[in-house]
């Protein structure tokens, strides 16, 4: 059976983890132990393989210790993707990056945390039209490219 290593962990993932069955599972964001499997609801994980020695699987976490490179590297391409009139990012700390992201008249800024709070949140988010407020999300980073590309799609008034 082989052994699961952070070699294994695809592209645009952080952390791999095998399962009671052999199963081996990659993950955006660090999973949690449960009682008899990783745990991560958003995004879903990504499933690497079977076969994988699972005799002792809650210790079978790996990571490929580039989850602040992958993860901004991912969430700038998704950012580019839309096309904005502006984008900017700062890096606040190890922790933490600040996004701006302006689209006609619409301005997001985001702030992004690496990793996620107890209650499964990792990104804040406030829209702005012109100098109005209308809206704010607190969520994962899904949750927040949800909302930005409704609002650019929509030309939403008021988005929540």
């Amino acid at each position: 059976m082989k052994k699961l290593t952070k070699q294994d962990i695809p592209e645009g993932y952080n952390y791999a983890a095998v399962d009671p069955n052999g199963n081996a599972y990659a993950f955006q964001y660090e999973p949690n132990l449960m009682t008899d499997y990783w745990g991560m609801d958003l995004p879903a994980p990504s499933l690497i393989g079977e076969g994988f020695d699972a005799s002792d699987w809650e210790k079978s976490m790996v990571s490929n210790k580039g989850e602040i490179k992958s993860t901004t590297s991912i969430i700038v391409n998704r950012f580019i993707s839309l096309s904005p009139d502006a984008f900017s990012m700062q890096i606040v700390d190890k922790e933490s990056n600040f996004y701006t992201f302006k689209k006609d008249d619409y301005s997001f800024y985001i702030q992004h945390y690496f990793k996620t709070d107890d209650d499964g949140f990792n990104a804040t988010e406030i829209t702005f039209k012109g100098d109005d407020r209308i809206g704010r999300v607190d969520g994962d980073i899904e949750t927040v490219f949800t909302v930005i590309e409704s609002t650019i799609l929509n030309k939403n008034e008021k988005i929540n």
